[in-house]
Order: C-alpha cells, then sequence, then structure tokens
C-alpha cells in the first residue's frame, strides 16, 4: 500500500510513483536543457537532482523555469491518488 501524494510530498515521492512519476520526468526533461547559461550552470551534476528530489512538490508553483501552476500539480495528486 502506498501513502497518498500531497502537496508536500517530495519530487522524489512523486518521481517514484507509478502514474504521477513518468508525468514529471518527462515535464523536468526539458529543464535539462537550460535556454542560458546561467541556467545551464546551475542544472549541473548530481548536486541539482537531490536537491530538487528532496523539494516538496506544491514548492515548485512559481519557481523561475517551471511553468506549472498549483491546479497542475493538484490534478497530477489526484490522478496519483486515484490510482493507488
Amino acid at each position: 500500500m502506498r501513502l497518498p501524494l500531497d502537496m508536500n510530498s517530495s519530487i522524489g515521492e512523486v518521481m517514484a510513483h507509478p502514474f504521477a512519476g513518468p508525468i514529471v520526468q518527462q515535464a523536468l526533461a526539458g529543464l535539462s536543457e537550460p535556454q542560458d547559461a546561467a541556467g545551464a550552470s546551475m542544472m549541473e551534476g548530481d548536486g541539482m537532482e537531490k536537491m530538487m528530489a528532496s523539494f516538496p512538490i506544491g514548492r515548485i508553483v512559481g519557481f523561475p523555469g517551471i511553468p506549472v501552476t498549483r491546479e497542475q500539480i493538484e490534478q497530477l495528486i489526484a490522478g496519483a491518488n486515484a490510482q493507488g
């Protein structure tokens, strides 16, 4: 039995979910190709991946360079929790 996801679930927890994980991975794949040199240096290395994995999914709303709304995250969580 899985614990239900919520806005405080880490991105790592959401990515480990069989329903939500592939959706988040696809969305984050576009972020691995930054638009400028500053973004490139920020996205390099395992440190960024580890930091992002521990970040609560609900806190990415309004994060620079991440075009996602609170409603989109809530829909993702609801869909994942409905899958069990």
